[in-house]
């Protein structure tokens, strides 16, 4: 029996495999605040952030009406002033809704934040434990060329912007190495649910 509430802060860099932990969270009966699937959400057809965005970067990233989030994410990518207000944009937006389902699911034992930038957003002070996920570079780099069609270089430019494993590592109170099979992954977080008395 659970005997107290808790937010556990989940993170991962590019196509480490933090989806398949978050998906298995899920499916272990606790609620999870997805970030990404909140962007895609407040960055809808017809929706305020998307109208501002085609307001400030025009209408070439779009196609129906709808973002083109890898156009204008390659747009914004090296450039420090777009990407700054891309994010003044969109971020607001994006926090607005995360309250709202976390205050939804407040009652719930743990409540999963779900987030690639948990670390760099400051995100992990709101988390009373954080979940790390794990893979070396070779195989996140073939992951993230088969998932999203990006180039080599293109992956190594992204991993680059991100914090390394090893500086993520310093916020996490637990790793999940998601270097082998499946199963070994879900083992592992079955033991850190074991731990947090959440079986």
């Amino acid at each position: 029996m659970v005997q107290f509430k808790m937010i556990l802060g989940l993170t991962g860099g590019i196509a480490s495999g933090k989806s398949t932990v978050s998906n298995y969270l899920k499916l272990k009966g606790l609620p999870v605040v997805d970030l990404d699937k909140i962007a895609h959400k407040v960055l809808g057809k017809n929706k305020p952030a998307t109208k501002k965005l085609m307001k400030a970067f025009g209408k070439e990233f779009f196609v129906d009406g709808r973002l083109d989030r890898q156009l204008l994410g390659r747009y914004c990518f090296d450039n420090a002033s777009r990407t700054e207000l891309l994010n003044s944009i969109v971020h607001p937006y994006i926090y607005e809704e995360m309250e709202k389902q976390m205050e939804e699911n407040k009652n719930a034992p743990i409540l999963v934040l779900d987030a690639p930038l948990l670390i760099e957003a400051g995100l992990y002070k709101r988390c009373q434990k954080v979940m790390l996920v794990i893979s070396s570079e070779e195989t996140r780099i073939q992951r993230a060329i088969k998932r999203s069609n990006l180039s080599k270089l293109e992956v190594q430019k992204r991993m680059e912007r991100q914090l390394s494993d090893e500086e993520r590592k310093k916020y996490a109170d637990y790793i999940i190495d998601n270097e082998g099979t499946i199963q070994e992954t879900l083992k592992q977080i079955d033991g850190i649910l074991k731990e947090l008395n959440y079986e």
